[in-house]
């Protein structure tokens, strides 16, 4: 049994770096394009677990052009982030 539970980790592991390697085609095409989106991908994350949506949206624009199909939450925090907006506009 633990041999058999040793070689599943060692499956999982294997899976999973190979997964990684293939998945940066979803941060971009070349390697400018990969640091870019992270990089911003990473700040506008930042900004928006410190609650400062204005501050996340440029980095959060920039993320959604460059690599759109990076992460879910880009679309889910793109939702939020022009909601809010909207919804202070609507206020004025």
């Amino acid at each position: 049994m633990k041999k058999y539970g040793f070689g599943l980790l060692m499956f999982t592991l294997f899976s999973a770096a190979v997964f990684a390697q293939e998945s940066d085609s979803q941060y971009g095409n070349t390697p400018e394009q990969i640091e870019d989106c992270k990089k911003n991908l990473s700040l506008y994350r930042e900004y928006r677990d410190q609650k400062l949506p204005d501050q996340a949206l440029p980095f959060w624009r920039e993320a959604f052009k460059i690599c759109p199909q990076s992460a879910k939450t880009l679309y889910t925090d793109g939702a939020k982030f022009y909601g809010d907006i909207l919804e202070v506009v609507s206020k004025d």
